[in-house]
């Protein structure tokens, strides 16, 4: 078994689990980012302290992926160094909740979105 990333604000869904059981086979080794996921990232600083603690997370646990919902400058910076070997993955939700209701969705995949 090995160590993925779970970076979101939120729980992972049953479908998400499933999704990530598929590629990685039966993952019960999931550490959840949520600290580093719920940061403000409005500064240059800000960013590169919240990419920096993931990327020691990845590396402290030998993580053979990332997945969850990556701010957009997160994203650049995963897009941004080729040199990175890591798999991050996005969720693709789709259904969203209709302005003002309470926050639903259904996930449909996850989507590579960069290397860390």
């Amino acid at each position: 078994m090995s160590w993925v990333i779970w970076f979101s604000r939120h729980d992972m869904t049953d479908s998400q689990r499933a999704e990530i059981t598929e590629r990685h086979g039966p993952v019960a080794l999931v550490f959840h980012m949520k600290d580093a996921a719920s940061s403000e990232i409005n500064t240059e600083e800000e960013l590169e302290d919240t990419l920096a603690r993931v990327i020691e997370c990845v590396q402290e646990l030998k993580a053979a992926a990332v997945y969850g919902v990556f701010p957009v400058p997160v994203q650049h910076k995963l897009y941004a160094d080729p040199d990175r070997k890591v798999p991050c993955y996005a969720a693709w939700n789709i259904r969203r909740t209709v302005e003002g209701g309470k926050p639903t969705f259904e996930h449909k995949q996850f989507m590579l979105v960069g290397v860390i």
